[in-house]
């Protein structure tokens, strides 16, 4: 039997474009990748930050838009975001004013 692990993944396994087709693509947190399907941590997210990086002569990231939820700093409105060539780099949280942490998986979607 396969032992469970969280990780980090895209929406689909592989992504179809054409040149210059403007696309979306979803990044989800599974707490556990041995059972089907997606799967939220248990007790819940607080926070996160990830690094995504790629080959910019063959995609370019145009923008990164979390949940609302997840639309939070700390006690300040507004993930910080930063977009450069060929990486996108994402820090986000609940709104540290309410007590409610985020039960569902996406994390963020990048166009």
């Amino acid at each position: 039997m396969a032992s469970a692990a969280t990780v980090v993944r895209f929406d689909l396994d592989d992504y179809q474009v054409l040149p210059d087709e403007t696309f979306q693509a979803q990044v989800h947190l599974d707490a556990d990748d041995a059972v089907p399907g997606l799967q939220p941590l248990p007790a819940e997210l607080f926070s996160y930050g990830f690094k995504l990086t790629l080959d910019d002569s063959r995609a370019v990231i145009d923008a990164v838009t979390p949940p609302i939820v997840l639309d939070f700093l700390g006690f300040v409105s507004g993930a910080e975001i930063s977009i450069a060539a060929g990486e996108a780099t994402i820090k986000r949280s609940v709104d540290a004013n309410s007590l409610a942490n985020y039960a569902g998986t996406l994390l963020a979607t990048i166009t």
